[in-house]
């Protein structure tokens, strides 16, 4: 169970990373690294130790991706990190709203 705090920071997480998302599906490079910095910013905000540290992977690898890095690799690297988001949902409680494009996995 997380505390409503942290399900708000978790809830917030999986908002940005629709943005990403959006930005991957009509790939914009730009847009694509702008939205992995807020990812990671969200992905900051989170002051649970635990999930924390279960995210901790997943904002080192947003600094991989770039506008001008190739688009397979940062599908690549962004699938990574939705693994780890799938991971928090899977694990912990976050509520009944569950974003679209991770309910897909």
């Amino acid at each position: 169970m997380l505390d409503d705090t942290t399900k708000e920071q978790v809830l917030k997480v999986l908002e940005t990373n629709e943005k990403i998302h959006s930005a991957f599906f009509k790939y914009d490079g730009k847009k694509v690294e702008e939205s992995a910095k807020a990812l990671q910013s969200s992905i900051e905000g989170i002051k649970n130790k635990e999930v924390a540290k279960h995210l901790k992977f997943s904002k080192d690898k947003l600094n991989e991706i770039k506008a001008d890095r190739d688009r397979k690799k940062n599908n690549q690297t962004y699938h990574l990190v939705s693994m780890a988001l799938i991971h928090i949902i899977n694990k912990y409680d976050v509520g009944d709203i569950i974003m679209p494009t991770l309910a897909q996995w």
